[in-house]
């Protein structure tokens, strides 16, 4: 079980625990500021000064914490992955909960959330067992508004239709990327300069999943709430309908999966298969960090040489993303790493022995907060 001290050193984590307290109604929300009186450096989702917070989250009753409803907790967790960024600085309420003595203050809260039975079922491996999943994977494909009929399905391979290795594409362009940014960027790392933050084997087709509890057993019609596959996403796109494909293991498949399950999980992977990409991470890492160090991220080509699939879970997520993670106890020393781009709970698969067994439209359900302003909007199955 993660440990209140992993999980608080994580911005992600913090943040999470900070949306928890809020919606458990402990403390009490301060009154915000109107009009021209409002100061600025006030926190965006209360529109009220950082100060009253300060040494009032200790006060936090555990009990409410733990009353808190599956969607309370999974509106606070993708709270959280929504305000992950990194490329440019740090909200003032991911500052504000970083300064010494805050994770003092918000350990009783971040013990009793992790004995929360709803963070308890999703802070698990991929695979149950061997040859067994935890929960059905599923893929979505995102329809377009304006392309509607325009569709991904997923394809289970390394290599695409047209037979080329996909991770061999996505290598030839971070390297022609890295090149770009030493010949065109400038040396001052303070210099506003964006480009490609992720460190995930993006844009080139593979498949990802993200565990979807409970989908081999959706009706028409049912609202299946807020699913870390549908808005635990990073940088979202804020698309609303999609069509999901749910997956198992195929008979007699025994994956080869690395957990991230902890920053030093993600380190231990990156100095196993290192690839240098300070030139194209350099300015924007610094926006988010401050520091002007070497920067890599894992050699996704090599990484599924061994592996078959590379897992992040919920509590690896919150503990490590959006921090510099160092890796001088790794043999890098100066070299630093960003879990950066990935959801909690997302799996990418380099070679996926997995078969289709279920497909069904999804739609986001907005309520009228007229009828009741703390009910957040919701997904559901639809009945076509």
């Amino acid at each position: 079980m993660m440990e209140p001290a992993e999980l608080l050193a994580g911005p992600r984590g913090r943040r999470f625990v900070m949306e928890a307290i809020l919606r458990a109604g402990t403390p009490a929300e301060p009154e915000a500021p109107d009009g021209p009186e409002a100061e600025p450096g006030t926190i965006g989702w209360q529109s009220g000064p950082l100060e009253p917070f300060a040494g009032r989250w200790a006060t936090a009753e555990p009990a409410a914490l733990r009353g808190l409803s599956e969607a309370d907790v999974m509106g606070s967790l993708v709270d959280s992955v929504s305000s992950a960024m990194y490329w440019e600085p740090p909200h003032p309420e991911d500052v504000f909960l970083a300064e010494p003595g805050r994770a003092d203050e918000l350990r009783p809260a971040a013990e009793a959330l992790l004995e929360h039975p709803v963070f308890a079922a999703l802070d698990r491996p991929l695979l149950a067992w061997s040859g067994r999943l935890n929960y059905p994977a599923a893929h979505i494909d995102w329809i377009d508004p304006s392309s509607p009929d325009r569709r991904f399905p997923p394809h289970l391979s390394r290599t695409d239709a047209q037979g080329r290795d996909k991770l061999e594409r996505w290598r030839r362009h971070v390297d022609a990327g890295v090149r770009r940014a030493r010949s065109d960027r400038p040396r001052d790392v303070r210099a506003n300069f964006g480009g490609e933050w992720w460190a995930t084997p993006a844009r080139v087709d593979l498949l990802t999943t993200t565990p979807l509890p409970g989908a081999d057993a959706l009706a028409p019609g049912v609202e299946i709430g807020t699913p870390l596959l549908l808005q635990g996403i990073e940088d979202s796109f804020g698309l609303t309908a999609g069509t999901v494909r749910v997956l198992h293991l195929a008979p007699e498949a025994d994956p080869r999966v690395y957990e991230v399950d902890s920053p030093d999980a993600w380190a231990r992977l990156v100095a196993a298969f290192p690839l240098d990409v300070t030139p194209a991470r350099r300015h924007m890492y610094y926006q988010v960090t401050g520091l002007d160090v070497g920067w890599f991220m894992p050699d996704w080509q090599q990484v599924a040489d061994q592996y078959d699939a590379v897992h992040v879970t919920v509590g690896g997520y919150l503990a490590t993303a959006t921090r510099p993670i160092p890796l001088a106890g790794h043999g890098l020393p100066g070299g630093h790493t960003m879990l950066a781009g990935w959801d909690p709970d997302q799996t990418y698969w380099f070679d996926a022995p997995l078969q289709q067994v279920d497909q069904f439209e999804v739609e986001l359900f907005e309520r009228d907060p007229e009828d009741d302003p703390a009910l957040d909007d919701v997904w559901r199955r639809t009945a076509t």
